[in-house]
């Protein structure tokens, strides 16, 4: 069996409010294998997300680790500085959110996004992050890349903006990528391209994906493994 890429051990996430804590993540204990894909599956407000978001290091206002603690390659993520996230976000762990309109900068051309994001993770010029991103831009099956990469992201349709994301993730090769729900605001035949290509740029990589979502029958024909979840436990793991 392969290594473990990243486990979490009895790991929980608590909202603070005032003096009250409110328990989202309840004693969660689950590994993702090098290559592997694993989905989560679960109602909205289970915790899906927020599982995503505490891995990334990016838990919203209020939320905090509260118990237990996540490894990555063997390595304790808990009580990370902003710097040392900085070293783990892009180039060990990527994400593709599942509204690209919000997630991308609405006042920054998207070549110029995915070129930063291998700026600022890789040793290259800024001649060869644009060629980096032109290139990733083409592989991710986006015609037309020099002049998309001027473009702004209003310009461009959901399914375009979604492959901009899987780019971005992509282009440094990150060890795991997590997709949290990626084709939700997607029309079912651009579903389909999403979800070919997703599988794809994981294979090319030798990445593993933890991949969030509602459908079972993505989750099937994507995923190697399934955890359910409910009220932020993990009630059910299976092949």
């Amino acid at each position: 069996m392969a290594p473990a890429l990243l486990e979490l051990q009895n790991y929980q996430v608590a909202f603070s409010a005032g003096q009250e804590s409110y328990p989202a993540l309840r004693e969660i204990s689950f590994a993702v294998r090098d290559r592997e894909a694993l989905g989560i599956v679960g109602e909205s407000g289970c915790g899906k997300s927020l599982t995503a978001l505490s891995v990334m290091g990016l838990l919203p206002k209020g939320a905090a680790v509260s118990g237990g603690e996540a490894r990555l390659n063997g390595k304790s993520l808990n009580g990370l500085t902003p710097e040392d996230w900085r070293s783990v976000r892009g180039k060990q762990v990527a994400m593709i959110f599942q509204d690209p309109m919000t997630a991308l900068n609405p006042l920054i051309p998207v070549g110029r996004q995915i070129a930063e994001a291998a700026s600022t993770h890789l040793p290259v010029s800024k001649r060869e992050a644009k060629n980096l991103a032109l290139d990733m831009m083409r592989k991710v099956g986006l015609s037309r890349t020099e002049h998309l990469y001027r473009e702004y992201p209003h310009q461009l349709s959901g399914g375009m903006r979604q492959r901009i994301m899987i780019a971005m993730a992509m282009i440094c090769k990150p060890q795991l990528l997590i997709a949290d729900e990626p084709t939700t605001a997607l029309d079912v035949t651009i579903q389909a391209q999403i979800l070919d290509l997703l599988r794809e740029m994981k294979e090319n990589a030798g990445a593993a994906m933890m991949f969030i979502s509602h459908d079972l029958g993505v989750i099937r024909e994507i995923c190697d493994r399934v955890i359910v979840m409910y009220a932020g436990y993990i009630v059910e793991e299976a092949p």
